[in-house]
């Protein structure tokens, strides 16, 4: 089937998965109804990705996808009922900080804020003990929200946008490598991207979209210094969503070259700037984060192993942390190409993370066209198996308790990690092509 037959498929397959999960007024409680739509949706992705690799690069097609794309999201935003209570906690947050407080100061229990306190809002978010782990543009973006739609509708619309501004800005990236725009479709399209935005109302998309901002500019000829200086700025305010760009960061210095200095002073300036509004709460500032990377766990992949063999939650956590600090400088030597090498480095911080949240899953997506040629198959399957983790909220949903059934991980990291050692041995069999990211000549 020729592309201009498929994508229209395509849309269609993924329009449909949409509508079927808006008529799911809690689509967690109805779990396997849910992942049945959702697979229908992602062979619909899958079908669209292939077609874009030869697709139209015009100005009709990017509409196509931007406009399937933001359907799909709005028919998300119907049903009632969130896919995550995250969301609780950025309404709360952005409360707190427009009523004059610190919301790195103060736990959401603390008496301090007792005055804020709703039936709605309060009672539904979670690890009220802890103060907030999110950085500071998550919190100006939660500030608006909370001015503007402080509803957990108000605020899945947001982050929906927000989403598919990251698809929109995949674009120039994509012609700049002489690639089909059409492949934005791999964001814009993508099952999970739609649902942790608009059906979870996660902020990752945003974090998304200002590091693909970064990579836009990492790929635009003009004057050296201000191109840098941008592309520090905006992994900085990426970073100030979720630190996730910070694994990119050799990736990008090692292409920068001479100017490495422009890009670390600009996201250094940019994140201290951001962050100085907050101070007054002294350590507490860093709490959440560090109270987070020390207790949380879910969906792991190496963390498990490593605890396997021996060694206890704090040294396992340091060695994991040591070895992606090791591929994240390793990945430029071996594919000096920065899409390559950042795609790589994101995908070691999944799979070594001790936990992996499907929204977190969503910041590979747009370095799929990009990866390695071992690592796309595997990538492809992660993000498409992704949601079969939501078996942990469903079982809370019917049980009142939340637990990992014992099948969730080996149904999302076996064939992953399968499909991972199938490339490598591809790779390692067969001669270099030149041009291809996972060949030895980028």
């Amino acid at each position: 089937m020729r592309s201009s037959r498929r994508l229209p498929l395509a849309a269609a397959l993924v329009l449909l998965a949409s509508g079927g999960v808006a008529a799911l007024p809690n689509p967690v409680a109805a779990y396997p109804g849910w992942l049945a739509f959702t697979a229908v949706g992602t062979l619909g992705w899958l079908v669209a990705a292939r077609a874009a690799e030869t697709g139209p690069d015009t100005r009709t097609a990017v509409a196509l996808v931007l406009g399937v794309g933001l359907v799909a999201r709005a028919l998300l935003l119907v049903p009632d009922v969130p896919l995550s209570d995250d969301l609780y906690r950025y309404l709360w947050d952005g409360r707190v900080a427009n009523a004059g407080h610190n919301p790195f100061r103060w736990a959401p229990s603390d008496p301090a804020l007792d005055e804020l306190r709703d039936d709605e809002i309060w009672p539904r978010i979670n690890h009220p003990t802890v103060p907030t782990i999110y950085p500071p543009v998550a919190q100006f973006v939660f500030r608006g929200i909370d001015r503007v739609a402080p509803t957990p509708l108000g605020t899945r619309a947001t982050f929906a946008f927000l989403d598919l501004m990251a698809a929109a800005l995949l674009v120039p990236v994509l012609r700049a490598r002489r690639r089909s725009a059409s492949l934005a479709v791999l964001y814009a399209w993508c099952p999970l991207a739609i649902q942790e935005s608009a059906g979870g109302g996660h902020t990752d998309g945003l974090g998304v979209a200002l590091l693909v901002a970064a990579l836009g500019l990492r790929e635009r000829a003009g004057p050296g210094r201000l191109r840098e200086a941008g592309v520090g700025f905006f992994v900085a305010l990426s970073a100030c969503v979720k630190p996730v760009g910070v694994v990119l960061l050799p990736a990008l210095l090692r292409a920068t070259r001479s100017r490495r200095w422009v890009v670390l002073a600009a996201g250094a300036g940019t994140t201290l700037f951001l962050f100085v509004p907050y101070l007054d709460a002294g350590a507490m500032v860093a709490r959440g984060f560090f109270t987070y990377a020390e207790h949380w766990r879910f969906n792991d992949l190496g963390y498990s192993m490593v605890v396997a063999v021996g060694l206890g939650p704090t040294a396992a956590r340091w060695v994991l942390a040591a070895t992606l600090a090791a591929v994240a400088i390793a990945a430029p030597f071996r594919w000096p190409d920065p899409l390559a090498a950042g795609g790589v480095a994101v995908g070691a911080l999944l799979a070594l993370s001790p936990t992996v949240h499907p929204w977190y899953i969503v910041w590979i997506v747009p370095f799929l066209p990009f990866l390695p040629r071992f690592a796309r198959p595997a990538g492809f399957a992660l993000v498409a198996l992704a949601p079969v983790s939501y078996a942990a909220a469903w079982t809370l949903a019917r049980t009142g308790e939340w637990a990992e059934p014992a099948w969730s991980r080996p149904v999302l990291w076996a064939p992953v990690m399968a499909l991972l050692v199938i490339g490598l041995v591809r790779v390692t069999g067969s001669p270099s092509t030149p041009g291809d990211p996972g060949s030895s000549e980028r």
